[in-house]
């Protein structure tokens, strides 16, 4: 076959492969979670280079977008320790919504409350934002008034089994219904019970758990999914920086996570 005739052929196929290229990358990008949520919240300037550091193993804007997080919500962000969440959460509900941080599930002396008050004003720093409203525990809280409660690496240390049992309750009372419950926590493979030697909880207990309280589950995500973990170190560890695992294979903020979006049902 002569050149002139070979030509055309040959741009045929560049041009289907274009195509092919471009359909496969569309269906790519559906498939990964559009957030919808402004990523300039990610660069407001009260943010530490650890919050920002954070953000690579945390997504925090494909997570929020999976919870359905989104302007004008009131977010009960329950156990905040020092606000990484809070300063993203509020940023996103704006001035129409509220976060409310909720430093406990229950009542405790006033000096644990003034010292979680205290620890998560220095992580949100000079700037606090105006729709941020902080109370000491979930009876703090009244009934059916919230969108949405989000716990990040918490719902292990609500205690054992029976204990678990006994918080979910308080958590459901203030979840307006139709809203969600939103659970993320460190995975372990260990199905009987936390795993508090290295604080974790697998995923199938909790939601046997959450599911029992009244709760309906909607959906699991699998972004924080972290193939490379063994799940038998402790999962607070920061590679190496502190704590008794001094040889921790990955940093705390890129274990392995479940995420699980439960229901509270309409009556």
């Amino acid at each position: 076959m002569s050149q002139p005739q070979r030509k055309p052929a040959l741009l045929a196929a560049a041009g289907l492969a274009i195509i092919l290229l471009l359909v496969l990358s569309a269906v790519s990008a559906a498939a990964r979670p559009q957030s919808g949520i402004d990523a300039s919240i990610l660069g407001d300037a009260a943010r530490s280079d650890d919050d920002r550091y954070r953000d690579r193993g945390f997504k925090p804007l494909e997570i929020y977008a999976f919870f359905g997080i989104a302007d004008g919500m009131i977010i009960g962000d329950l156990m905040p320790s020092r606000g990484y969440h809070t300063r993203l959460i509020s940023g996103i509900v704006g001035s129409e919504g509220k976060l409310i941080a909720i430093l406990s599930t229950s009542a405790g002396d006033e000096s644990r409350t003034a010292r979680g008050r205290q620890r998560l004003l220095d992580g949100i720093g000079e700037s606090v934002p105006d729709n941020l409203e902080i109370v000491a525990d979930l009876a703090a809280v009244p009934a059916d008034s919230l969108d949405l409660v989000l716990t990040v690496r918490n719902y292990h240390d609500l205690g054992g089994h029976q204990a678990r049992l006994d918080v979910l309750p308080d958590i459901l009372r203030v979840i307006k219904p139709g809203g969600t419950f939103a659970v993320i926590d460190a995975y372990t493979d260990k199905p009987e019970e936390r795993d508090e030697s290295v604080h974790r909880i697998n995923d199938e207990l909790a939601q046997s758990e959450i599911t029992s309280a009244g709760f309906e589950f909607v959906a699991a995500s699998d972004l924080l999914v972290n193939a490379d973990d063994t799940y038998d170190f402790d999962g607070r560890e920061r590679a190496g920086v502190r704590g008794a695992t001094q040889d921790a294979p990955i940093h705390r903020y890129f274990i392995h996570r479940w995420v699980h979006k439960y229901r509270k049902p309409v009556q």
